[in-house]
Parts: structure tokens; C-alpha cells; sequence
């Protein structure tokens, strides 16, 4: 799709969908200027605020047309608000920014405009039409961008809720399917990389979503490690599910391996359960499905 199909795309979705009168779009590098003239809006006008006074421009939005459909196109960078002429119309209208970042957010219905580097940082998710119609159905308007990362690990995972209990239930549950189709392969070091044991949590590193992964565990459930991996390959009695390093996997941890886990598992259920009436979270259910069958 062109660059031309793509504003003229997001553009309507503001007027027609959205139902907005006025939208302001600033062009400080001139990226569009011969881009403007071309855009064939139905039943909106087109104002270049290079070339009508601001004071004529706001005389016609409130006065001459108050029920007309704006676009307020500057090549310049938005006013200061001490140096806008029109700050009062813009406070109650909308901003549009023509680059990929800025019409993703247009399109997932965003009103954070601060997300424009965050939704840039994960592109390789957003490059799929698939994974991007998916997302569209889980985002809420005010999404923050740890938000937007559960939600796509949601939709990399195909989990049917985006909330983190049911995304490491998900995730476990791949990775207890492998092992029985590959069937147990006991070794001395027994624990696996994260991306080996769950060939979906290999699409969440090749996102970036790995992190952001870990650092929700690790607010929800206190589980923390110097390379955090999800369970143990063996799953022998004896097995302490620690490394020669000393590290503990998620599994081990959220089975209550010890007294601070067992507290931090069960806190972060209670957590869980409070943000969402749809849970029904508590540490024995936890146990009873997040363990290896």
C-alpha cells in the first residue's frame, strides 16, 4: 500500500469512523507537502495553516462552518501552547502524524501518541496483516505499552486471554506437549533454554517479547533469575530443577519450591484476581495447572 492510500486511509477512519470534525496534522519535515493537494476526502476541507492566517482559519472553523470537517495540515513543528493560535480548537480535536508508527496507532484505535517509539521498537510483530487484525480485537484505547506487549505475546502465544496467568498456563502447556511427544530425555543438566523448550516462546524472543515477559513475571510472581528459563527437560523425582549455576526455573518456582515462592505465587494470584472478575485465581488452581503433567 502506498504511502498516499495509507493517510487517505487513516484520514477517513478519523472523520467517517471516528466521527472527529477537526484533525490537526503537523509536518515539521515536509515529508508530504506534495503529498496534501492529492488527498480527496469526502466532505472535508483542507486547510494549509502556511497559507491562511490563523485567525481566518479560526473565525471559519467556529463561526462561518461549526459543523464542517477539517484537516489543519502545517509543514512546520506543533506551536508551543503560549505561541498557539489555536490552541483551545486543538485541545478539543485530533492530532494526526503521518509516519508508519504514528498511523499504526491511528489504526489500532490508540490514543497514547507517546506509544508511537514503543509500537516503532516492534515492528516485527506489526509487519504481519494476520498478527495485526488479531491484536486489533485485544487493544483498549488507553493501553499502556506494557499492555500492548501482553497483548501481542497473547496473540503469539494463542492464548484466549491476553492476562499473564493465562499466558504462562499457554505457553506451559506447549512445552508439556513437546516433551511428551519427544518423550522424557533426562540429563544431568536438566534445565532448557527457554526458546528450546517452546517453540513459542522461540516467536516470543524473535519479537522482543521476551523481556518484557520476564519483567511481568517478575512484578506478578517475584520470580527473578540471571537467564530465566520456563521448566526442567527431566522429570525424574529426584530432580532439583536447579543448574550447576544455581538457577531455578519458572516451573519450580511457581510450584512453591519454597516458603517466599509459595507467598509470591499466591500475592500475585491475589493480584490477578482483583483486576479481573473473569478469574478465578488461586494458588491451589495455579498448582493443579501450571505443573508438568
Amino acid at each position: 500500500m502506498s504511502d498516499l492510500n495509507q493517510i487517505h486511509t487513516a484520514l477517513n477512519r478519523l472523520f467517517h469512523e471516528e466521527g472527529q470534525r477537526i484533525v490537526f496534522w503537523n509536518d515539521p519535515d515536509q515529508e508530504f507537502f506534495m503529498t496534501v493537494p492529492l488527498l480527496e476526502l469526502d466532505g472535508v476541507t483542507t486547510l494549509r495553516l502556511d497559507e491562511v492566517g490563523a485567525l481566518e482559519a479560526k473565525i471559519r472553523l467556529e463561526r462561518e462552518e461549526p459543523n464542517g470537517k477539517f484537516l489543519l495540515y502545517s509543514p512546520t513543528e506543533e506551536p508551543d501552547y503560549e505561541d498557539d493560535w489555536l490552541l483551545d480548537i486543538r485541545l478539543y480535536s485530533r492530532s494526526f502524524r503521518a509516519d508508519k508508527a504514528s498511523i499504526l496507532l491511528q489504526e489500532l484505535g490508540l490514543v497514547n501518541l507517546h506509544l508511537r517509539t514503543h509500537v516503532s521498537d516492534r515492528r516485527k510483530f506489526f509487519d504481519a496483516k494476520d498478527r495485526l487484525q488479531k491484536i486489533k480485537n485485544l487493544v483498549a484505547p488507553d493501553d499502556a505499552a506494557a499492555d500492548l506487549d501482553r497483548k501481542m505475546i497473547a496473540v503469539v502465544a494463542k492464548a484466549d486471554q491476553p492476562e499473564l496467568f493465562n499466558l504462562v498456563r499457554t505457553i506451559f502447556d506447549e512445552v508439556c506437549r513437546g516433551q511428551r511427544a519427544e518423550g522424557s530425555n533426562e540429563t544431568a543438566d536438566c534445565l532448557l533454554s527457554s526458546a528450546d523448550s517452546s517453540p513459542v516462546f522461540g516467536q516470543i524472543e524473535k519479537f522482543d517479547l521476551d523481556v518484557p515477559f520476564w519483567n511481568m513475571v517478575k512484578a506478578t510472581f517475584g520470580y527473578e533469575e540471571e537467564n530465566p528459563t520456563l521448566m526442567c527437560r527431566s522429570r525424574s523425582v529426584g530432580c532439583s530443577c536447579r543448574n550447576r549455576a544455581g538457577q531455578t526455573p519458572l516451573s519450580a518456582w511457581l510450584s512453591g519450591e519454597t516458603a517466599a515462592a509459595r507467598e509470591q505465587v499466591m500475592t500475585g494470584c491475589q493480584r490477578m484476581q482483583q483486576r479481573s472478575s473473569r478469574s478465578k485465581i488461586t494458588y491451589q488452581t495455579w498448582r493443579s495447572t501450571s505443573s508438568p503433567k
